[in-house]
């Protein structure tokens, strides 16, 4: 039997509390030892999606560029394409073919694809690979030829000299890709520095970013929801035993592999960071969704999320196994444009529909780290503090109906952004503070409001900077002429930020 120690420390990095758990089924020495060895330089070839569509016989060209070949097909095997497709100029060392299974629910092998019923794949000298699929309800058959592509095997289909993929592609919700999306900004570490303490939060629900300012999550009681990306930084955990929670991970996030045990996993990120969550088995797992701007994503259990990575019945397994499939980045749909303007509009002019989301709370003050930390107000009657560091709050439209949030940070060089999508009612001006009004009767009150730098439509969720206002000059954009002496202003503003 082996187990896993969990120390919280305070933040001045003292040991306050230390409890080994043992367990069944925890990391093997053997992922240790790896740790420690030489890391291996992180493939991150980028390539153009080239989807494959016919109403007729056709042959494709393959260009100089590293394209990826995406061809449909159903999950015994069918085409969605009866007809022939050639792809001529197929580059063994640069292109991708990719096999992409609708409503699939696993990933296959070459092998596991060609023992499907009536389905074919051999190549040879004269004609190349040539894969030949399963028969459709009327009889007919697609094929597909990779000319010049020769690659001898016995019995099965085995692939080694060029690259073949063939995964779930569900709706194209989300999916697994060898590139980034280039229509999305790629994150950075929000933190230079290693992470160190503990971040408690308190007994409400929570959304955490998980950004690096801490060592060790903890969410404590309530349905608190945890937020990965390329945001964070260095080693980190959660621990979070109580509660319904969620981990979701927005779009353009690259995994390198995901280790799982069958109570447990750990996300390995380039650059060696890692999130190791214990009792993974009890979250649910969001991928490409963005709670902040009202992407939905794609919902999965653990079981599922395992499943998504290649690894089948991960509830049974008596040692730590890695999934199947490496080096990959999550997509989902196209991505919201970011740019250095902003705008107010009667229109969100939003792909999305941002709604209020009930965050129930215990009330009184949360406390953040001495870093930087990324803070997503969103519990009714709760004071934000961020403490040292220089801290992000982002406000959205997410926070209850009528709630009412309170800001105050005095320390380090903050900002605050207003993301695209917020509908702002009213806005008030004192000479140190500000409350806005948003259009769902919710009120944020910025106290200390002269030392924060505003960000308009900003969304570090996306790596969008907005537009930069310093406070002296906020109430301009509001269509005031200046702060107050004393005393307070307000405008009716009534518009969304685009």
């Amino acid at each position: 039997m082996e187990g896993f120690k969990v120390t919280i420390d305070d933040e001045s990095n003292n040991e306050v509390y230390s409890k080994i758990f043992l367990i069944e089924d925890s990391f093997s020495p053997e992922d240790e030892e790896e740790e420690e060895k030489p890391k291996e330089e992180t493939s991150t070839n980028t390539y153009t999606n080239i989807d494959i569509s016919a109403s007729k016989d056709i042959t494709i060209t393959a260009t100089s560029a590293a394209e990826n070949f995406r061809y449909k097909m159903s999950e015994i095997g069918v085409s969605e394409i009866p007809y022939i497709v050639t792809i001529d100029g197929f580059d063994k060392a640069n292109d991708k073919l990719t096999l992409l299974i609708v409503n699939g629910a696993k990933s296959l092998t070459t092998q596991e694809f060609d023992q499907l019923t009536n389905v074919e794949v051999a190549s040879d000298g004269i004609s190349g690979t040539q894969i030949y699929f399963a028969v459709d309800n009327n009889g007919q058959s697609g094929k597909l030829i990779l000319s010049d592509i020769d690659e001898s095997f016995s019995g099965d289909w085995i692939v080694t000299s060029y690259n073949v993929e063939i995964l779930p592609d569900t709706n194209l919700e989300v999916r697994l890709s060898d590139s980034y999306d280039e229509s999305r900004e790629k994150l950075t570490s929000f933190n230079t520095e290693s992470p160190s303490g503990t971040l408690n939060v308190n007994s409400g629900s929570n959304l955490i970013m998980l950004d690096g300012s801490a060592k060790t999550y903890r969410g404590l009681e309530g349905n608190d929801t945890y937020i990965l990306s390329e945001l964070m930084n260095g080693k980190i955990s959660i621990t979070d035993t109580e509660g319904t929670n969620t981990l979701q991970i927005l779009d353009n996030t690259f995994i390198e592999k995901v280790l799982f045990t069958n109570n447990a996993l750990r996300f390995y990120l380039p650059n060696e960071k890692q999130l190791t969550i214990s009792g993974a088995d009890k979250f649910l797992y969001n991928l490409g969704g963005n709670i902040i701007i009202g992407d939905e994503g794609k919902d999965m259990n653990f079981s599922e999320l395992a499943v998504f990575w290649g690894l089948e019945d991960v509830l049974n397994l008596d040692k730590a196994v890695n999934g199947d499939l490496n080096n990959k980045i999550i997509i989902s749909d196209q991505g919201p444009q970011t740019s250095n303007t902003y705008g107010l509009s009667s229109n969100s002019n939003s792909n999305y529909n941002i709604e209020s989301l009930n965050f129930s709370d215990a009330g009184g003050t949360k406390n953040y780290t001495s870093q930087n930390d990324i803070i997503i107000p969103s519990s009714n009657g709760t004071t934000y503090r961020g403490l040292a560091g220089d801290d992000t709050y982002i406000i959205s439209p997410i926070i209850k109906d009528n709630g009412r949030v309170t800001i105050v940070d005095t320390t380090g060089k903050n900002k605050i952004e207003l993301i695209d999508g917020l509908k702002i009612n009213t806005i008030k001006f004192a000479s140190d503070a500000t409350q806005l009004i948003l259009s769902n009767g919710a009120e944020v009150t910025i106290n200390g409001a002269t030392n924060f730098e505003f960000k308009i439509g900003g969304n570090s969720t996306l790596g969008d900077n907005g537009y930069n206002v310093a406070w002296e000059n906020l109430p301009d954009i509001f269509g005031l002429g200046g702060l107050p002496e004393s005393g307070v202003i307000e405008a009716v503003v009534d518009q969304y930020i685009i």
